[in-house]
């Protein structure tokens, strides 16, 4: 059986009916463990150190430019999480992927698509953790070399 990590996540959007309803569907994904909402961009990074969000949702819709600024200074700071902008045009979809955004979800996405893409960052970032604790236990990088040695033959 496959441990996930649980899942916090940052949504960045004005509060209302779209983030109310995001945080209740996030919130009942079952691996997501907490959801928090900043209105403001300057106190999302505020909240970045003290929740350490896994992921990041912003509501681009809402706040149009600003998210590509955020965007460019959350790739700055340390222990940088996946990122997903949804957009309500393609321009702005285009923006946030070259402003560094992991994923876009377009307005009026499903809950599958959601989902879909929250699933593939859990995976990835519950595979970067157990390949750290990999890396500190000699014993496993052993067993890795040893797995990699017999999967020749």
């Amino acid at each position: 059986m496959v441990n996930y990590i649980s899942t916090s996540i940052l949504i960045i959007g004005h509060e209302g009916r779209l983030t109310d309803g995001l945080r209740a569907v996030l919130l009942a994904h079952q691996w997501v463990t907490e959801v928090t909402i900043a209105t403001k961009f300057e106190t999302a990074l505020k909240l970045i150190t003290p929740i350490f969000p896994s992921i990041i949702i912003i509501d681009g819709s809402d706040v149009i430019g600003r998210e590509c600024e955020f965007l460019r200074q959350y790739i700055s700071l340390q222990g940088r999480k996946p990122c997903i902008v949804i957009a309500d045009t393609l321009e702005l979809g285009a923006k946030a992927q070259g402003a560094g955004a992991d994923a876009v979800l377009m307005e009026g996405f499903s809950t599958n698509e959601l989902y879909d893409i929250l699933e593939r960052f859990i995976f990835e970032i519950g595979g970067n953790k157990r390949q750290a604790e990999n890396d500190s236990n000699p014993l496993s990088s052993t067993a890795a070399q040893l797995s990699q040695t017999t999967s020749q033959f």
